[in-house]
Protein backbone atom coordinates (compact mmCIF):
# COMPACT_ATOMS: atom_id res chain seq x y z
CA UNK A 1 0.00 0.00 0.00
CA UNK A 2 1.45 3.54 -0.95
CA UNK A 3 0.50 7.10 1.04
CA UNK A 4 1.45 10.52 0.82
CA UNK A 5 2.51 12.49 3.85
CA UNK A 6 3.16 16.21 3.21
CA UNK A 7 4.43 18.58 5.49
CA UNK A 8 5.85 22.58 5.79
CA UNK A 9 9.05 23.53 5.05
CA UNK A 10 11.05 26.54 5.65
CA UNK A 11 13.80 27.02 2.91
CA UNK A 12 16.02 30.36 4.07
CA UNK A 13 17.24 32.98 1.09
CA UNK A 14 19.14 31.12 -0.71
CA UNK A 15 17.51 27.89 -0.79
CA UNK A 16 14.19 29.27 -1.60
CA UNK A 17 15.97 31.44 -4.72
CA UNK A 18 17.45 28.07 -6.36
CA UNK A 19 13.65 26.31 -5.72
CA UNK A 20 11.76 28.91 -7.95
CA UNK A 21 14.82 29.05 -10.46
CA UNK A 22 14.54 25.06 -10.82
CA UNK A 23 10.41 25.23 -10.91
CA UNK A 24 10.79 28.05 -13.82
CA UNK A 25 13.73 26.05 -15.42
CA UNK A 26 11.56 22.81 -15.11
CA UNK A 27 8.30 25.26 -16.80
CA UNK A 28 10.34 26.38 -19.46
CA UNK A 29 11.70 22.88 -20.43
CA UNK A 30 7.92 21.56 -20.49
CA UNK A 31 6.55 24.84 -22.62
CA UNK A 32 9.70 24.03 -25.15
CA UNK A 33 9.08 19.84 -25.22
CA UNK A 34 5.78 20.98 -26.06
CA UNK A 35 6.76 23.49 -29.00
CA UNK A 36 8.78 20.65 -30.38
CA UNK A 37 5.76 18.47 -30.44
CA UNK A 38 3.11 20.85 -32.02
CA UNK A 39 6.21 21.50 -34.92
CA UNK A 40 6.86 17.71 -35.43
CA UNK A 41 3.01 16.99 -35.29
CA UNK A 42 2.67 19.92 -38.12
CA UNK A 43 5.25 18.40 -40.10
CA UNK A 44 4.10 14.90 -40.36
CA UNK A 45 6.70 13.51 -37.65
CA UNK A 46 6.16 12.02 -34.20
CA UNK A 47 7.96 12.60 -31.33
CA UNK A 48 7.60 11.29 -27.95
CA UNK A 49 9.08 10.89 -24.60
CA UNK A 50 11.92 8.30 -25.30
CA UNK A 51 13.35 10.97 -27.86
CA UNK A 52 13.01 14.34 -25.89
CA UNK A 53 14.41 12.39 -22.99
CA UNK A 54 17.66 11.71 -25.34
CA UNK A 55 17.90 15.09 -26.12
CA UNK A 56 18.04 16.10 -22.58
CA UNK A 57 21.91 15.08 -22.36
CA UNK A 58 22.91 17.82 -25.19
CA UNK A 59 20.36 20.81 -23.91
CA UNK A 60 21.71 20.12 -19.95
CA UNK A 61 25.48 20.44 -21.56
CA UNK A 62 24.23 23.78 -23.53
CA UNK A 63 22.36 25.27 -21.22
CA UNK A 64 23.80 25.95 -17.66
CA UNK A 65 20.39 26.68 -16.22
CA UNK A 66 19.21 23.29 -16.86
CA UNK A 67 22.74 21.99 -16.41
CA UNK A 68 21.79 22.81 -12.31
CA UNK A 69 18.84 21.48 -11.91
CA UNK A 70 19.32 17.07 -11.20
CA UNK A 71 18.36 15.17 -14.06
CA UNK A 72 16.04 13.53 -13.30
CA UNK A 73 13.73 16.25 -11.88
CA UNK A 74 14.08 17.75 -15.60
CA UNK A 75 12.88 14.24 -16.85
CA UNK A 76 9.97 14.11 -14.34
CA UNK A 77 9.01 17.31 -16.01
CA UNK A 78 9.17 15.57 -19.80
CA UNK A 79 7.10 12.73 -18.46
CA UNK A 80 4.35 15.30 -17.20
CA UNK A 81 4.54 16.47 -20.82
CA UNK A 82 3.99 12.76 -21.99
CA UNK A 83 1.29 12.21 -19.63
CA UNK A 84 -0.89 15.02 -21.06
CA UNK A 85 -0.72 13.81 -24.38
CA UNK A 86 -1.60 11.03 -23.65
CA UNK A 87 -4.93 12.03 -21.09
CA UNK A 88 -5.49 13.81 -24.57
CA UNK A 89 -5.60 10.56 -26.89
CA UNK A 90 -7.62 9.16 -24.80
CA UNK A 91 -10.09 11.69 -24.22
CA UNK A 92 -9.80 11.60 -28.13
CA UNK A 93 -10.95 8.04 -28.24
CA UNK A 94 -13.62 8.45 -25.62
CA UNK A 95 -15.04 11.39 -28.10
CA UNK A 96 -15.47 8.80 -30.60
CA UNK A 97 -17.20 6.04 -28.55
CA UNK A 98 -19.96 8.43 -27.78
CA UNK A 99 -18.78 10.30 -24.63
CA UNK A 100 -19.16 13.90 -24.32
CA UNK A 101 -15.94 14.89 -23.07
CA UNK A 102 -13.29 17.99 -23.78
CA UNK A 103 -10.71 16.43 -25.25
CA UNK A 104 -8.56 19.62 -24.41
CA UNK A 105 -4.84 19.58 -26.56
CA UNK A 106 -2.04 20.37 -24.09
CA UNK A 107 -1.38 23.90 -23.37
CA UNK A 108 1.41 25.73 -22.54
CA UNK A 109 2.61 26.20 -18.61
CA UNK A 110 1.98 30.14 -17.47
CA UNK A 111 4.44 30.59 -13.90
CA UNK A 112 1.10 30.34 -11.83
CA UNK A 113 -0.01 26.91 -13.63
CA UNK A 114 3.45 25.31 -13.47
CA UNK A 115 4.26 25.28 -8.89
CA UNK A 116 6.25 22.25 -8.08
CA UNK A 117 8.75 20.04 -8.95
CA UNK A 118 9.17 15.86 -8.60
CA UNK A 119 12.12 14.31 -7.67
CA UNK A 120 11.10 10.25 -8.39
CA UNK A 121 13.57 8.14 -7.00
CA UNK A 122 13.83 6.76 -3.74
CA UNK A 123 16.40 8.53 -1.50
CA UNK A 124 16.99 9.11 1.94
CA UNK A 125 14.87 12.23 2.29
CA UNK A 126 13.97 12.10 6.01
CA UNK A 127 17.10 12.88 8.22
CA UNK A 128 16.58 14.26 12.12
CA UNK A 129 13.19 15.58 10.96
CA UNK A 130 14.63 17.92 8.22
CA UNK A 131 14.57 17.50 4.19
CA UNK A 132 17.64 16.74 2.47
CA UNK A 133 17.42 16.99 -1.05
CA UNK A 134 19.61 16.78 -3.85
CA UNK A 135 21.75 19.17 -4.71
CA UNK A 136 20.33 21.37 -2.40
CA UNK A 137 21.26 19.90 0.78
CA UNK A 138 19.15 20.45 3.96
CA UNK A 139 16.16 22.26 4.00
CA UNK A 140 14.25 22.82 7.37
CA UNK A 141 11.14 20.96 7.58
CA UNK A 142 8.48 20.89 10.15
CA UNK A 143 7.84 16.77 10.99
CA UNK A 144 4.56 17.34 12.80
CA UNK A 145 4.12 13.64 12.99
CA UNK A 146 6.59 10.95 12.08
CA UNK A 147 6.81 7.97 9.33
CA UNK A 148 4.86 4.69 9.41
CA UNK A 149 7.27 2.18 11.12
CA UNK A 150 9.02 0.76 8.05
CA UNK A 151 7.80 3.30 5.61
CA UNK A 152 10.03 3.47 2.56
CA UNK A 153 9.96 7.40 0.47
CA UNK A 154 10.00 6.53 -3.15
CA UNK A 155 9.52 10.77 -4.28
CA UNK A 156 9.51 13.71 -3.26
CA UNK A 157 7.26 16.49 -4.38
CA UNK A 158 8.54 20.39 -3.58
CA UNK A 159 5.24 23.27 -4.56
CA UNK A 160 4.74 26.57 -3.48
CA UNK A 161 1.37 27.56 -2.52
CA UNK A 162 0.06 30.44 -1.93
CA UNK A 163 1.10 30.47 1.97
CA UNK A 164 4.66 28.75 1.69
CA UNK A 165 6.54 25.78 0.50
CA UNK A 166 5.33 22.20 1.07
CA UNK A 167 6.95 18.92 0.41
CA UNK A 168 4.95 15.61 -0.08
CA UNK A 169 6.59 12.49 0.52
CA UNK A 170 5.02 9.40 -1.19
CA UNK A 171 5.59 6.19 1.03
CA UNK A 172 5.51 2.50 0.39
CA UNK A 173 4.21 1.11 3.49
CA UNK A 174 4.71 -2.72 4.16
CA UNK A 175 2.08 -5.37 3.94
CA UNK A 176 0.50 -5.55 7.48
CA UNK A 177 -2.56 -7.99 8.61
CA UNK A 178 -6.22 -6.70 8.24
CA UNK A 179 -7.42 -5.12 12.12
CA UNK A 180 -9.55 -8.01 13.72
CA UNK A 181 -13.10 -6.15 14.40
CA UNK A 182 -14.40 -5.65 17.80
CA UNK A 183 -17.61 -4.57 18.70
CA UNK A 184 -20.99 -4.21 16.73
CA UNK A 185 -20.82 -3.14 13.08
CA UNK A 186 -22.80 0.50 12.29
CA UNK A 187 -23.91 1.42 8.14
CA UNK A 188 -23.01 4.49 6.96
CA UNK A 189 -24.44 6.41 3.74
CA UNK A 190 -22.94 9.24 2.10
CA UNK A 191 -25.85 11.78 0.26
CA UNK A 192 -26.57 14.93 -0.56
CA UNK A 193 -29.48 16.22 1.70
CA UNK A 194 -26.98 15.07 4.37
CA UNK A 195 -23.14 14.13 4.71
CA UNK A 196 -23.69 10.87 6.50
CA UNK A 197 -26.86 9.33 7.57
CA UNK A 198 -25.76 6.11 9.98
CA UNK A 199 -27.97 2.77 10.32
CA UNK A 200 -28.85 3.53 14.21
CA UNK A 201 -30.59 7.10 12.72
CA UNK A 202 -27.81 9.90 13.74
CA UNK A 203 -27.54 11.65 10.28
CA UNK A 204 -24.37 14.08 9.86
CA UNK A 205 -25.50 17.87 8.33
CA UNK A 206 -23.32 18.82 5.51
CA UNK A 207 -20.20 21.09 6.37
CA UNK A 208 -20.71 23.83 3.60
CA UNK A 209 -17.25 24.82 4.54
CA UNK A 210 -17.41 26.72 0.49
CA UNK A 211 -20.66 28.54 1.65
CA UNK A 212 -19.41 29.95 5.23
CA UNK A 213 -16.08 31.20 2.97
CA UNK A 214 -18.15 32.34 -0.12
CA UNK A 215 -18.90 35.96 1.36
CA UNK A 216 -14.84 36.50 1.88
CA UNK A 217 -13.94 35.40 -1.60
CA UNK A 218 -16.41 37.34 -3.29
CA UNK A 219 -14.81 40.79 -1.20
CA UNK A 220 -11.47 39.87 -2.07
CA UNK A 221 -12.34 38.89 -5.94
CA UNK A 222 -13.94 42.59 -6.06
CA UNK A 223 -10.92 44.17 -4.76
CA UNK A 224 -8.72 41.92 -6.88
CA UNK A 225 -10.82 42.69 -10.02
CA UNK A 226 -9.98 46.85 -8.86
CA UNK A 227 -6.66 46.35 -8.77
CA UNK A 228 -4.45 47.75 -11.54
CA UNK A 229 -3.02 44.34 -14.18
CA UNK A 230 0.77 44.41 -13.33
CA UNK A 231 1.07 45.83 -10.14
CA UNK A 232 2.44 45.26 -6.92
CA UNK A 233 -1.06 45.24 -4.97
CA UNK A 234 -2.82 42.81 -7.43
CA UNK A 235 -0.18 40.61 -6.96
CA UNK A 236 -0.67 40.65 -3.60
CA UNK A 237 -4.35 40.84 -3.35
CA UNK A 238 -4.11 37.59 -5.59
CA UNK A 239 -2.41 35.53 -3.09
CA UNK A 240 -4.76 36.64 -0.59
CA UNK A 241 -7.42 34.94 -2.62
CA UNK A 242 -5.28 32.33 -3.09
CA UNK A 243 -4.70 31.54 0.20
CA UNK A 244 -8.68 31.94 0.78
CA UNK A 245 -9.66 29.36 -1.33
CA UNK A 246 -6.51 27.08 -0.14
CA UNK A 247 -8.28 27.47 3.20
CA UNK A 248 -11.48 25.77 1.68
CA UNK A 249 -9.78 23.04 0.36
CA UNK A 250 -8.24 22.31 2.91
CA UNK A 251 -11.10 22.61 5.14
Amino acid sequence: PSLTYQYRLYPFGEQAETLECWIESCRRLYNAALEQRRMARSAGRKIGYPEQQKELTEVRASFEEYEEVPVHVLQNALLRLERAFENFFRRCEERKAGKRVRTGFPRFKGREHYRSLICPDPYNYVRNGDLHFPKIGKVRMEMHRPLPDGAVVKSCTISKKADGWYASLSLELPASAPPEHAGEAIGIDVGLGNFAALSDGETVPPPKFLLRSERRIKQAQRVLSRRKKGSKRRAKQREKVACLHLAVSRQ
